[in-house]
């Protein structure tokens, strides 16, 4: 991570309002967020993916 880079708040872009399913089941719409730096620069190379 670029020093420039520390991000900020997260924005979900996807995945909302919030939504339920049963264990072990995949929701219907993945869930996705926008991670941006102290300028609102885009932070590439993040993954909430396991």
């Amino acid at each position: 991570m670029i020093t420039d880079d520390t991000p900020e708040p997260v924005t979900a872009v996807a995945g909302t309002p919030p939504q339920s399913a049963a264990a072990g089941a995949a929701l219907a719409t993945a869930q996705a967020v926008d991670v941006r730096n102290a300028a609102g620069t885009l932070v590439e190379g993040i993954s909430g993916e396991e």
